[in-house]
């Protein structure tokens, strides 16, 4: 509470007692408390002043006291006492004064908090790596915060530039960039994501929004953000790469507890066509050649040959390490054949009568295709060791659903408990002896990696059934 007193000179006592006031308390905190202006020239006699003995002692006879107030808050009060009368018009004065003396203070407390609150969004801008602007693109006049100097490797105050900005861009990144402006130059919000250069060619990945305020004689205006995610991005990559890693782990781990199975199957193939060169050659050797049957033999000598081939082809692409996927349009339908191909030693093994129901005309869907038939792989051996105590029917069924392409792999096996729906896709949660609890976590990991999702369902009679969707990617929409 600011309080000042007046006698033949300025008499100040804003210290001892008086250098604290409560509201309410002595002729100060009443006039706070009231918020209204109190005057007096018979001081010795007013119930307001508390210290009559001071009074008395420095011939103080007068008092007038008013409030600082700025829009009905009380900002402070302002008094005065005097050793003679004072006349009336002293409110008038002190009035002035004090409105005064409220507006400077109120703008000083203002100047404060916006300082206050300016440092605080500054120092949330650097810790979350988000910097802020305000853009004139056609006039290319740019007000930036501090962060946003940072991200760009700028010192604060250069004189930013469209030229200077496009500088920093990563050279792949510039035809994306050029483009954005060109959108943003039509007066439209956009969304971008490059990469910046610094000076040392460290590698800033960058992304951003910028949305138009207003426009100013036909050209827009933009206020926008943008934010340094070099961290995630990195990260989120890393990520990526210890999945596919694991995925490839995963491939061969299934791959290597059927290398009985499959080396049965490639046998069968070789066998038959050795056994077809035998009899080739035997037609050939007779006294009279008997050609065609011998062209009969040779012929499938090269369909057994094939066949060996395309198994070991499909085990070359199963065993490959990519760590980044390999997306192209693929038929369904066609993985589906080829581990039916790959799996159907396996199945005969265990007694499993494997069937399909493939829909014709299926959509081909964006994706890699050695991570969708790991994803078959598991589903299908599950679906076999699911059996395994007594024979069984493997079918696998797809549709379209409209924009999606469904596959099923249903079996008769034991089923699964109607609790654990959810469960068996955790990782480490594992129903079989032995199992890794990792093969259905990956596989829905891919196919959400694919845009899809996987899930599964208990059978009416017996037995469960997986599902998976994936987007289908139509050529008339793409952009």
């Amino acid at each position: 509470m600011l309080e000042l007193q007046a006698s033949a000179g300025m008499y100040t006592r804003l210290d001892g007692s008086y250098s604290r006031i409560s509201v309410g308390d002595l002729k100060v905190g009443l006039i706070a408390r009231e918020k209204k202006a109190h005057f007096t020239n018979d001081v010795l006699n007013d119930p307001r002043v508390n210290d009559k003995g001071w009074a008395q002692r420095n011939g103080m006879v007068a008092f007038a006291g008013y409030p600082l107030v700025v829009e009905d808050r009380l900002i402070g009060v302002m008094a005065l006492f005097a050793r003679r009368p004072l006349p009336e018009s002293i409110l008038d004065t002190l009035a002035s004064v004090a409105d005064t003396l409220a507006q400077g203070i109120e703008r000083k407390r203002a100047e404060v908090e916006l300082r206050r609150a300016y440092d605080s969004f500054a120092d949330a801008q650097r810790l979350s790596k988000t910097g802020s602007f305000i853009t004139d693109l056609v006039g290319d006049n740019h007000n930036w915060s501090d962060e946003t100097y940072r991200i760009f490797d700028f010192q604060p105050g250069t004189k930013v530039t469209l030229q200077r900005i496009q500088a920093k861009i990563h050279p792949d990144d510039r035809p994306t960039f050029e483009s954005m402006i060109a959108r943003a130059m039509t007066g439209v919000d956009v969304n971008f994501s490059f990469r910046v250069v610094t000076a040392n060619n460290a590698v800033k990945h960058v992304r951003g929004i910028a949305h138009v305020i207003e426009k100013i004689e036909g050209r827009p205006m933009f206020v926008g953000a943008l934010q340094d995610v070099t961290d995630s991005t990195l990260a989120e990559e890393a990520l990526n790469k210890t999945r596919a890693e694991l995925a490839h782990v995963a491939r061969v781990t299934m791959l290597s507890a059927l290398t009985t199975s499959i080396a049965h199957e490639i046998n069968q193939p070789i066998a038959a066509a050795i056994a077809s060169a035998g009899a080739c050659l035997r037609w050939l050797n007779r006294d009279q050649p008997e050609v065609q049957r011998a062209r009969e033999a040779a012929l499938r000598i090269e369909e057994d040959g094939k066949r060996a081939a395309e198994i070991i082809t499909h085990l070359k692409s199963f065993y490959k390490k990519d760590v980044s996927p390999q997306r192209e349009m693929v038929s369904i339908n066609d993985v589906v054949s080829e581990m039916l191909v790959l799996l159907s030693s396996e199945a005969n093994r265990h007694s499993v009568v494997m069937g399909t129901e493939l829909a014709g005309d299926l959509p081909s869907v964006s994706a890699d295709r050695v991570l969708l038939q790991q994803v078959l792989m598991n589903l299908m051996l599950n679906a076999i060791e699911a059996m395994n105590e007594h024979s069984g029917e493997l079918t696998i069924s797809t549709n379209c659903d409209g924009d999606e392409v469904k596959v099923s792999v249903s079996d008769t096996g034991v089923g699964i408990p109607t609790d654990k729906l959810d469960q068996i896709f955790n990782e480490f949660f594992t129903t079989k002896a032995g199992g890794t609890g990792m093969g259905l976590a990956i596989s829905r990991e891919i196919i959400a990696s694919h845009g899809g999702r996987l899930w599964a369902t208990v059978n009416p009679e017996r037995g469960a059934t997986f599902h998976f969707s994936l987007p289908t990617e139509h050529p008339a929409h793409e952009h």
